[in-house]
């Protein structure tokens, strides 16, 4: 795959965030599908001689996030793009064959693109049913704990105390037997604590 020049990359590189921008705003294309062509052309420019593709892993999840996809953090694209590697090589360089050709065929790469963001998806949901098959035998408090965490990012225990009605001592015990178990996280200390997904 033939990367651009180095005069080249600052124009072409702006040219593209313009685009992205644009996409992401105006919504005349999927955000999935304005990500998937910023990932192949920002691999075609290749600005630097190493880490191009763990910079667009990170910027894959930041636009992701920019377009609503609030899971996007929660399962590392690694691993899933590392055991595909092979087929995104491929599909990348079918694609950006394409462009160079001037006739660009985004039909393989984007089906793989889109293919490897349903794989991360899948994994979290894997993790989230697995989660909630363990809470069908924990305490009916300590459900109704993880449940507040649907609706609120990070809880204080005056907060916990208030939405579910229980006692603070019983309070205390389920929260530290969630932390312990991996449900959720302990921020802070004494009375600054408070409590997020972990």
């Amino acid at each position: 795959m033939q990367t651009a020049e180095a005069e080249d990359i600052a124009p072409l590189l702006e040219k593209l965030c313009d685009w992205v921008d644009e996409g992401l705003a105006q919504k005349s294309l999927h955000p999935l599908l304005v990500i998937g062509v910023f990932t192949s052309v920002f691999l075609q420019i290749s600005p630097f001689e190493q880490d191009n593709m763990k910079l667009v892993r990170f910027l894959i999840m930041l636009f992701m996030l920019k377009a609503n996809y609030s899971y996007a953090p929660y399962v590392s694209l690694t691993a899933v793009m590392d055991e595909r590697a092979e087929e995104i090589y491929e599909a990348l360089k079918a694609n950006q064959a394409s462009l160079e050709a001037g006739q660009p065929d985004w039909d393989s790469w984007l089906a793989v693109f889109l293919d490897v963001l349903k794989a991360q998806k899948d994994v979290l949901h894997e993790r989230l049913y697995a989660k909630e098959a363990v809470l069908g035998h924990v305490p009916e408090l300590s459900t109704r704990i993880m449940d507040l965490f649907k609706e609120h990012k990070r809880l204080q225990m005056k907060e916990i105390v208030r939405l579910t009605g229980g006692r603070r001592a019983t309070l205390k015990l389920r929260l530290a037997e969630l932390v312990k178990a991996g449900f959720l996280k302990r921020h802070g200390q004494a009375r600054a604590t408070w409590y997020a997904l972990h």
